[in-house]
């Protein structure tokens, strides 16, 4: 059980929003490498579909770190105000 929470306590997020959030993303990676492998047999495919989905997938992880980020800090900051 402590696997669950003590992950879902630092991410700062409740079990359903986190397996929504990590289902989306692992969803939008397997289609992601099935067109990676589509890509790899008829070369002419997808041509630019996997890297364009991997940078777009990490630009959305990056903002949400950020926003992440700056609400912990405000969260640290309340409390020791």
């Amino acid at each position: 059980m402590r696997l669950i929470t003590e992950h879902l306590r630092e991410e700062n997020v409740g079990y359903f929003a986190h397996a929504k959030r990590s289902t989306t993303f692992g969803l939008r990676l397997l289609a992601l490498s099935m067109k990676a492998f589509l890509h790899a047999l008829i070369p002419g495919l997808c041509k630019r579909s996997t890297s364009d989905g991997l940078k777009c997938m990490n630009d959305e992880i990056e903002a949400l770190m950020k926003k992440e980020a700056c609400e912990s800090q405000q969260n640290h900051d309340r409390q020791h105000a």
